[in-house]
C-alpha cells in the first residue's frame, strides 16, 4: 500500500511539470540542474529503489524483520522502516520540485544553462517564454547588483588620485586609507557573492533589452516588463534610458498600445489646465507623476523624435494620408483620432506640459518639439481632392495644427489661472508687478540672468522689495525674465509664447494652407493676447501681453522676418480674402475687446 502512495506522489510531479507555464518548467534546468542537486535526487530515487526491493524481499521470506550487521554494529529493518524511508524520500523529491515550481523566486544555481536557455529562446524567437523568464528573473537579470571596484585597478586609480590633487594626503594616514579600502572591496567582493548574481546573462539580457527584433515585442507580451523599467528608479541610468526610449517609441508606432489607451482614458480634468494622473493610467503615472524621473529619462525625446519621423515619412508616401478628412470627419467618432500617432504626440506634450507646470518646474521641457512637428506639417501641407478649403479644419493637418495652438493657448491660460488667487485677492494694486524691458534698450543687461531693471526711475526700495517677495512667491517657473525672443535660460509660459509665434509665423508663410484657416489661427493668438491684455497694467499677465506684442513685432521685422508673413497676416488682419473684403481678425479682437485696453491700437501700429 506505502508503495502506491510513493508513486503516486511521484506520479503527480511528472503530471504536473507539463501543465506548468514555460518559463517555470525551465527553473528546474538553472535551479537544479548541477552536480550537487542532481546527486542528492538520484539518492533518493536509489534509496526509494532499494527500500522497495528490501520490502519485496522482506515479503518473499516470510519475516517481520531483518538484522543488517555492519562496522559500527548492526540495524533490525522492519516493513515499517522501509516504508518510512520510502515516504521520506518521496517527500523530499516532492519537496525539492514544489519549491521549484511554486516559489515566487528561486535562485539561479546553474548560469551556463539559463545563458544557454536565453539563447535559445531568442533564436526561436519564442519571444512570449522569453518575456516571462526575465520577469521571474528581473533581478538579477534586469536590475544586476553592481560588482564592487577593484581599488588597485587603473581606472580607479586615475580617479582617486584625480580627487585627491585637492585633498593631499601623504604618510601613514594615506597608507592606511589605501588599507581600508583595499579591506572594504574584499568585503564587498563577499557580499556581492552572497547576492544572486549572474553577469554574463545579465549582460546578454541587456543587449536583449534594445534588440530591434526584441523591441517591437514591447507594445504587446513585453508591456509590463518595459513598464517595470521605467519604473525602478534604481537601475543604472544610461542602460535603462536606452530602454525606456526604445519602449516608447515602439509603443508610439503601435496603436492600442499602453500609451495609446493611457492617453486616451487620461483626459479628467483635476482643475482647469491639468490633467488627473490617475494611479490605474500606469504609464502616464509612471512617467509624469515624479517629473524628476522625467528628466532624468528623457522622456520627451523618444516620442517628439517619433512623431517628427512619421510626419517625414509621409512625404515618401503615394498619398499623405494627412491631406484627408480622416481625423476631420463628423461622420466618425470623435475618439478616432486617439488612434492616431502624430495627434498621440502633440497630446502626449500637452500632458507632459501641463503637469510639469503644476510642479513648478522653472525651464521649458522641451516643448520647442511643437515647433517642430509644424515646420513639418508645413512642408506636406497640401489641399487635394479629399481636402475641403472651406471647412473649419481642411484636411488632417489643419485638425493638428489647431490642437498644438489650442494647447500653448491653454498652457499660457494656465499661467494665468495659477496667477489669479493673488490677484483676487490683492485688490489694492496690481499684481506681481515686474519691470521688465526688452534687451536691445541702452543700460539693460542683455545675457539671460537679467530678470529685472534694478536701476527703473522712480521706484523706491519698499517698491523693489515688494517685487522681490512676489518672485519669490510665484517662483521661477511663471516669471517673466526679458524682452527677448533668445531661448536660453525660459520657463514654460516664457517658451510657449515664443513657440506660439514661431508657429504662427510658419502656419502664415505656407501658401498652402487656405486663408481662412490661417485666420482661424490667427484669432486665437490674438484672443490670448487679448485675454492678458485686460488685467491692470504692471500686473504679470498684462507684462506677459507684452512679450506677446514684441515677439509679433520681432517676427515682422527681424533678421528672419519673411514679407511673405507680414503680407498674410494683414489680409487676415483687415479681412481681405482674394479680393473680397469681410471681417477679419482686427475687427473680432475690437468687438472683444470691451475693456478698451487699446490692443487694436498696438496691433495696428505693429502690422
Amino acid at each position: 500500500m506505502a508503495e502506491i502512495l510513493v508513486f503516486t506522489l511521484l506520479a503527480a510531479v511528472a503530471a504536473v511539470y507539463p501543465v506548468l507555464p514555460r518559463y517555470k518548467q525551465l527553473r528546474v534546468r538553472y535551479n537544479l540542474w548541477t552536480k550537487g542537486r542532481l546527486l542528492f535526487i538520484a539518492s533518493l530515487i536509489l534509496l526509494i529503489l532499494l527500500s522497495y526491493a528490501v520490502s519485496v524481499y522482506l515479503q518473499s521470506i516470510e519475516q517481520k524483520s531483518i538484522e543488517v550487521s555492519y562496522l559500527m554494529g548492526s540495524i533490525t529493518i522492519t516493513p515499517l522502516l522501509v516504508e518510512y524511508t520510502q515516504l521520506g524520500a518521496v517527500v523530499g523529491i516532492v519537496a525539492l520540485f514544489s519549491v521549484v515550481f511554486l516559489k515566487s523566486n528561486v535562485r539561479i544555481q546553474n548560469e551556463e544553462n539559463l545563458l544557454e536557455i536565453l539563447r535559445n529562446l531568442q533564436s526561436q524567437e519564442n519571444y512570449s517564454t522569453l518575456t516571462n523568464l526575465i520577469e521571474d528573473k528581473y533581478r538579477p537579470l534586469v536590475n544586476h547588483p553592481p560588482a564592487p571596484e577593484n581599488p588597485e585597478n587603473l581606472a580607479a586609480s586615475f580617479k582617486r588620485a584625480h580627487r585627491e590633487d585637492y585633498e593631499p594626503v601623504e604618510g601613514w594616514r594615506k597608507l592606511a586609507r589605501e588599507k581600508k579600502r583595499l579591506v572594504n572591496y574584499y568585503l564587498g567582493r563577499i557580499g556581492y557573492r552572497l547576492k544572486e548574481t549572474a553577469e554574463r546573462s545579465s549582460e546578454y539580457t541587456n543587449a536583449l533589452l534594445l534588440d530591434s527584433d526584441f523591441s517591437k515585442q514591447y507594445p504587446s507580451v513585453a508591456t509590463e516588463l518595459g513598464l517595470r523599467i521605467l519604473r525602478d528608479d534604481s537601475l543604472n541610468g544610461r542602460p535603462r534610458k536606452k530602454v525606456v526610449h526604445r519602449y516608447l517609441r515602439e509603443l508610439l508606432k503601435v496603436e492600442n498600445s499602453l500609451l495609446y489607451r493611457d492617453l486616451e482614458q487620461n483626459t479628467n480634468q483635476d482643475g482647469l489646465y491639468r490633467y488627473d494622473l490617475e494611479e490605474q493610467n500606469r504609464l502616464l503615472y509612471a512617467l509624469f507623476s515624479d517629473f524628476n524621473r522625467a528628466v532624468e529619462l528623457d522622456v520627451y525625446k523618444p516620442v517628439g523624435d517619433k512623431t517628427k519621423e512619421i510626419i517625414r515619412d509621409q512625404r515618401r508616401e503615394e498619398i499623405d494620408r494627412y491631406n484627408d478628412q480622416r481625423l476631420t470627419n463628423t461622420d466618425i467618432s470623435d475618439e478616432y483620432i486617439f488612434s492616431d500617432p502624430v495627434f498621440l504626440g502633440v497630446q502626449y506634450f500637452d500632458v507632459l506640459v501641463t503637469e510639469a507646470f503644476h510642479q513648478k518646474i522653472d525651464w521649458h521641457v522641451w516643448l520647442s518639439y511643437y515647433e517642430s512637428f509644424t515646420r513639418e506639417i508645413c512642408r506636406n501641407y497640401e489641399i487635394n481632392e479629399y481636402s475641403d478649403p472651406d471647412a473649419e479644419w481642411p484636411n488632417d493637418y489643419s485638425r493638428l495644427l489647431y490642437e498644438m495652438i489650442s494647447n500653448m493657448r491653454d498652457w499660457i491660460k494656465m499661467m494665468d489661472e495659477y496667477l489669479k488667487p493673488d490677484v483676487d485677492s490683492d485688490v489694492s494694486g496690481p499684481p506681481y508687478h515686474l519691470d521688465v524691458v526688452p534687451e536691445d534698450v541702452d543700460g539693460t543687461p542683455s545675457n539671460s540672468e537679467s530678470h529685472v531693471d534694478d536701476a527703473a526711475g522712480g521706484e523706491d526700495d519698499s517698491d523693489e522689495s515688494d517685487d522681490e517677495d512676489k518672485q519669490e512667491e510665484y517662483g521661477d517657473h511663471v516669471r517673466l525674465g526679458r524682452m527677448s525672443t533668445g531661448r536660453g535660460q525660459r520657463n514654460i509660459p516664457e517658451m510657449t509664447v515664443i513657440i506660439l509665434f514661431s508657429c504662427h509665423e510658419k502656419i502664415l508663410s505656407t501658401s498652402e494652407i487656405p486663408l481662412q484657416f490661417k485666420a482661424y489661427i490667427t484669432k486665437i493668438v490674438f484672443m490670448c493676447l487679448l485675454d492678458l491684455r485686460e488685467y491692470e497694467q504692471g500686473s504679470l499677465q498684462w507684462e506677459y501681453s507684452e512679450f506677446m506684442l514684441y515677439c509679433l513685432e520681432d517676427n515682422l521685422t527681424g533678421r528672419a522676418s519673411k514679407a511673405s508673413y507680414r503680407e498674410v497676416l494683414k489680409q487676415v488682419y483687415q479681412g481681405e480674402y482674394g479680393g473680397q473684403s469681410e471681417y477679419g481678425v482686427r475687427h473680432e479682437v475690437h468687438v472683444k475687446d470691451t475693456q478698451m485696453t487699446g490692443l487694436v491700437d498696438a496691433l495696428d501700429d505693429i502690422i
